[in-house]
């Protein structure tokens, strides 16, 4: 036995179907509430946006890694990160980046990272 409730008039009608299935066979929730999915990916600027709009995103990025990376040896997981932002925007690592000069050499080095600094010393100038 299957009937349509149409709801009170509002600002939209929702129609609603009443059927006499178990509980257990209820709708799955609207895929915005599902847990478990990626929220929508961050916007970066397009390569037609200004060319200051860039450098202000690679300067971000490079503070971005150099934070992680001086935090990597407590968290290992910011080893890959940092790895991962230094590779795909060609971040230079011997660019000072903080204001006492550290680069994100540098801040591998104070993470105490094995990992993280014998993977960066290729690219560093020492």
């Amino acid at each position: 036995f299957t009937s349509t409730v149409t709801s009170a008039p509002s600002s939209s009608t929702i129609d609603k179907k009443v059927s006499n299935s178990p509980p257990s066979q209820s709708r799955s929730p609207p895929p915005s509430s599902r847990s478990g999915e990626c929220p929508p990916p961050l916007q970066f600027p397009s390569p037609n946006q200004s060319l200051s709009s860039n450098k202000k995103l690679i300067s971000q990025l490079q503070l971005e890694a150099c934070t992680k990376a001086k935090e990597a040896g407590k968290h290992p997981s910011y080893t890959s990160l940092v790895l991962s932002l230094v590779h795909h925007y060609n971040l230079d690592v011997n660019q000072s980046v903080l204001s006492n000069s550290f680069t994100i050499f540098h801040c591998s080095c104070l993470s105490g990272s094995l990992e993280l600094v014998s993977s960066l010393s290729p690219l560093a100038d020492i």
